[in-house]
């Protein structure tokens, strides 16, 4: 029994669709980029990929069961956002954690971002299923669910608190590629030789080549 290509979603196109925006559940589909791109502004509004929340959470299981970076992350917003023990906290609530820890943090795929990462709240518990999403961005281990959000060092403040699933997940899929530490460093060491006046090479041609992941410091307030 034959079944039907879809028709591309863009209003004043009928060819068959082959592609589809990643981040929309389910997925609407398109017959080229081209149409994807020229039927955005309309696409948006309804996509939950473009939704923008301050939190997100990755889930160590996907409540449909899916397998897809996709099916693991929840919109989550959090009223406290901005201060570090108020949020602890409301996570503790809302999520039924015991406790609230600093899991982590991670850059963006955006290898222009230097002042800003994505920081990752969970409960610390190694009877829970390994977190496999929030493990590959860290470079660690991590065990349940996490909620992330953006964070950065003190003193930087100048970058939006808001972003899309759809921004998350790319930058999800950047690790699937990318090693989490040595992209961490490259970004801390660019900050830090713009910081002191060399320009973002200026550190790496002076030679200095070990920065830590646990170096930079989580702002008390966003």
């Amino acid at each position: 029994m034959s079944t039907e290509a879809p028709i591309c979603a863009e209003p004043s196109c009928k060819k068959a669709a082959t592609t589809s925006c990643d981040y929309c559940e389910p997925p609407t589909q398109y017959c080229s980029d081209l149409c994807l791109k020229a039927d955005y502004k309309r696409h948006k509004k309804g996509c939950n990929g473009a939704e923008k929340s301050n939190c997100f959470l990755i889930r160590a299981k996907a409540s449909n069961g899916g397998t897809s970076d996709t099916d693991h992350i929840e919109r989550f917003s959090l009223e406290s956002y901005g201060e570090w023990k108020a949020e602890m906290k409301e996570l503790k609530e809302r999520l039924s954690w015991a406790e609230a820890n600093e899991g982590g943090k991670f850059y963006s795929h955006d290898k222009s971002v230097h002042r800003w990462y994505y920081y990752l709240y969970n409960f610390a518990d190694k009877n829970k299923t390994q977190n496999e999403i929030a493990s590959r961005c860290t470079g660690r281990t991590i065990y349940g669910d996490v909620a992330v959000v953006r964070s950065s060092p003190v003193g930087f403040n100048d970058y939006a608190k808001r972003f899309s699933r759809g921004e998350l997940l790319r930058t999800l899929d950047f690790y699937r590629h990318n090693n989490p530490c040595s992209e961490f460093a490259e970004r801390e060491r660019t900050r830090c030789s713009i910081d002191i006046g060399l320009g973002p090479d200026g550190l790496r041609l002076s030679g200095a080549t070990h920065i830590s992941m646990s170096a930079t410091h989580f702002s008390m307030s966003h």
